[in-house]
């Protein structure tokens, strides 16, 4: 009985500790309520939608609502992030320009790129591409209307001298299927979306002029651009992770595997430097979503972490030293709710343990997290609100904003 006893203290101490290491103090920051967050890699600022339907712009070092700047409205779809902070509003009076914590520009922070009668009918404001072009779309023709193909509309000389003007090549315009989303390029100014006959990549790579490149057969979700924007990984037509060269279109074995891609969360991935890797979720055997790290130079991949239970949502850190994913454990063919838990996992520790953050809905798309700027500092949605999060002390992190 004695030593029963002691084996169950033992195991107590052990998940005391166990208990410390996961829930260790972090500093949090509330910036309110909010539905919706939009954020970029090694982007500093980040919008949220509030209940109502405005929009609000943070700058990184925002702790309190007050420290955001409403967005003129009411917004068409989501604002799109420049690298520099700014941000692109698509309104019923035309797409605008905000400046955020930018310099003043002639005219004041908040500018008219185009106004409504310069934009196509059932215009869409898809993102921005190579941290600085805003790329939109409209309807091929108006006869199919919003639910027929659509052609992508970069936006040029913005926010002072704008025009816009289709993206084609030397034999066609892109044209996008229905409901399709195109997948952007944070580090080239190149985009992709899943063609008729595959993977399309567009980058231009020439003034008025760009290239299509395309991973035929290749037709299954889950691509995404690799640092630089010069190659686009995709998964294979049966199997495999395949690389496409935007320039030339060779199509080039990664390595075995999958991009694991499931209905009922977000599909997230991330990048690591020294070697350079691919961190994304993979279905295994039994198909749990596991984290796998894999070299973009092609043949190694090495499982992050493994349990009867999914781990998904990627997103790393400018440096690729930190990561966030998250745990849950859902049924694929079922609509249960259920909840996840947030983890932040340092790979610059000599001993590296998982620190939890958070608990929220699972499955909820555009809620974050996002690494803010160059830093360690984060930003999700946990509740119905925005919560600003210091993982430690901000002396204790070089860069962080």
């Amino acid at each position: 009985m004695r030593r029963l006893l002691i084996a169950v203290l033992a195991l107590l101490v052990v998940a005391a500790v166990v208990h410390w290491l996961m829930s260790r103090p972090v500093v949090r920051f509330s910036l309110g309520k909010a539905e919706v967050l939009v954020g970029a890699p090694g982007v500093s600022s980040f919008a949220v939608r509030e209940p109502g339907g405005s929009w609000r712009l943070y700058p990184a070092s925002a702790r309190k609502v007050e420290d955001g700047m409403l967005l003129p409205g009411p917004a068409l779809g989501m604002p799109a992030l420049q690298a520099d902070g700014s941000v692109f509003v698509l309104t019923d009076e035309g797409l605008r320009w905000v400046h955020g914590s930018q310099p003043l520009v002639p005219g004041g922070e908040v500018l008219m790129v185009l106004r409504r009668d310069e934009l196509p009918a059932d215009c869409r404001l898809e993102g921005v591409i190579g941290g600085k072009q805003a790329l939109l779309s409209s309807p091929v023709s108006p006869a199919t209307g919003p639910s027929g193909p659509r052609k992508l509309l970069l936006c040029e000389g913005a926010p002072t001298s704008a025009k816009l003007r289709p993206v084609f090549d030397a034999d066609s315009e892109a044209h996008m299927p229905p409901g399709e989303v195109p997948v952007l390029s944070h580090g080239a100014p190149a985009f992709a979306f899943r063609g008729d006959d595959g993977w399309e990549a567009w980058s231009l790579q020439a003034p008025n002029l760009a290239h299509r490149a395309v991973a035929d057969g290749c037709k299954r979700p889950g691509a995404v651009f690799a640092p630089g924007g010069q190659t686009l990984i995709v998964p294979g037509r049966t199997d495999g992770i395949w690389m496409l060269s935007v320039k030339d279109g060779r199509l080039t074995l990664m390595a075995g595997g999958n991009l694991g891609v499931s209905r009922r969360v977000p599909h997230k991935v991330g990048f690591r430097t020294q070697p350079a890797l691919l961190v994304a979720p993979g279905l295994d055997l039994e198909g749990w979503l596991q984290i796998y790290q894999t070299h973009l130079s092609g043949g190694g991949r090495a499982s992050f972490g493994a349990g009867f239970m999914h781990h998904y949502g990627v997103v790393m850190s400018t440096d690729g030293n930190l990561m966030t994913y998250a745990q849950a454990s859902f049924d694929e063919n079922s609509d249960t709710p259920f909840a996840e838990d947030l983890y932040l996992f340092d790979f610059a520790q000599p001993a590296p343990t998982a620190l939890f953050l958070d608990t929220r809905q699972g499955g909820g798309t555009e809620q974050g997290p996002f690494f803010l700027g160059t830093g360690g500092s984060l930003v999700y949605l946990a509740r119905g609100e925005v919560l600003r999060v210091e993982p430690m002390p901000l002396s204790a992190r070089e860069g962080t904003p």
